[in-house]
């Protein structure tokens, strides 16, 4: 789906100063942005990029997305588990995922601010390091010798984990909807996927390396990754140049008194806080069945990765056809359908395994499905109100469903 300008007044209103390496838009030569996004004979922005320099947008962008993602899914396994072996207050517990939930949800809501003064690649590249920083530091955590130092320190590589999470996911998303407008719901449906993947691989690495060495490994070899492919993504991302300067948001307050976007914001932060409830007691309900840990993690591995394949691929229908109405409507209706039966089941028909598996696979693909829906509802009303395929729409984008997925885990 492309996001395109029916104004010259957009596209006039958007430019900053002059010419500069620090680049907003990914473009081989520096032209104004009225000429690559709306509607002359320069074409849009993926005419500017080979097939090749796309390839390498999209693994890198894909890759960093996945890592940052293994590292929160690390997290909620290995912090309860260090901090009740070293006898610390489990208080800290608490407090370590609020302040990181609260910095996140703040500075994602900053970055259609930020990124378009500092830059696209710029941010990408220093939060990718910065998160990798962060990582590596807190599993050297292992080592401290009471629970206020632990828990001091960690607030603080906590939120620094937070503010590069939000620059390294916003820019990730916005460098691959510019080097390719026409497929942006697709890709976002797929970095959706890889935010799952991340979360359900997460705690399966960290059991094995937390098994081998403890704590600071299972936290230092993906901050090591990130480091590296942030040094890899300096130098492989394509050269960007275009105007910096702030940003103005006056077409963008057309978009946020439509209707339609607002139902499209509704409906993600109805399913965000459906998947922040759902998550926490689905431990406790399979518990019942006597499986053991191990299978009760092949169950929640294998929701995360069926909500993994069902967001690229509902991104890819939103691409062809306009089901995103359909989403609207039937979307929560059958994820409110399909949680009440999950969760009186076992009431019902007593302990039934496969009935109850059936039904946990249901609500996690129509959640994942109507999730999409919803970002998909937003492009489409952008396009309607006219936005411009450039790094002001898709920051704004990116922000707003961002934010509201991580206020809907925070409930």
């Amino acid at each position: 789906m492309s996001v395109q300008s029916r104004s010259f007044r957009l596209s006039t209103s958007r430019l900053g100063g002059p010419t500069d390496e620090r680049s907003l838009l990914l473009e081989k030569n520096p032209t104004l942005a009225s000429q690559r996004y709306y509607g002359t004979n320069e074409g849009t922005s993926s005419s500017r990029l080979e097939a090749r320099e796309i390839l390498i947008i999209r693994v890198i962008c894909a890759g960093a997305i996945f890592l940052a993602n293994l590292g929160f899914g690390i997290m909620p396994l290995l912090l309860p588990v260090e901090i009740r072996a070293k006898g610390y207050s489990l208080s800290w517990i608490g407090g370590l995922f609020l302040i990181q939930g609260v910095f996140r949800f703040v500075f994602e809501l900053l970055q259609p601010r930020l990124i378009p003064t500092i830059g696209t690649k710029r941010v990408f590249v220093v939060s990718m390091a910065g998160l990798g920083a962060a990582y590596f530091a807190f599993g050297f955590l292992q080592f401290t010798c009471s629970g206020t130092t632990f828990g001091i320190i960690g607030c603080f590589i906590r939120a620094a984990e937070a503010i590069f999470y939000a620059g390294l996911m916003n820019s990730g998303n916005t460098m691959i909807c510019l080097a390719t407008p026409d497929k942006a719901v697709s890709l976002l449906g797929m970095t959706d996927g890889l935010v799952q993947v991340g979360f359900a691989i997460g705690p399966l690495i960290a059991g094995a390396l937390y098994s081998v060495s403890g704590f600071t490994l299972a936290f230092v070899v993906p901050g090591l990754l990130l480091i590296f492919t942030a040094i890899g993504a300096q130098f492989g991302l394509p050269k960007e140049s275009n105007a910096l300067g702030i940003p103005c948001f006056e077409d963008i307050k057309r978009l946020l008194a439509d209707l339609h976007f607002i139902a499209g914001v509704v409906l993600i932060l109805t399913i965000s806080t459906a998947i922040g409830f759902l998550e926490a007691p689905m431990e406790i309900y399979f518990s019942k069945f006597n499986l053991g840990v191990m299978l009760e993690g092949v169950i929640l591995f294998s929701g995360w990765m069926a909500g993994a394949l069902t967001s690229p691929f509902t991104g890819w229908m939103l691409s062809k056809c306009k089901i995103e109405w359909v989403l609207l409507t039937a979307g929560p209706f059958l994820v409110a359908i399909f949680a009440f039966v999950f969760g009186i089941l076992p009431d019902i028909v007593g302990p039934n395994l496969p009935l109850s598996l059936t039904f946990f696979f249901l609500l996690i693909m129509t959640t994942s499905a109507a999730f999409m829906g919803g970002v998909g509802i937003l492009l489409r009303q952008a396009e309607s109100c006219g936005l411009a395929n450039d790094i002001v729409t898709y920051t704004f984008i990116s922000a707003v469903w961002l934010s509201l997925l991580y206020l809907g885990y925070c409930q």
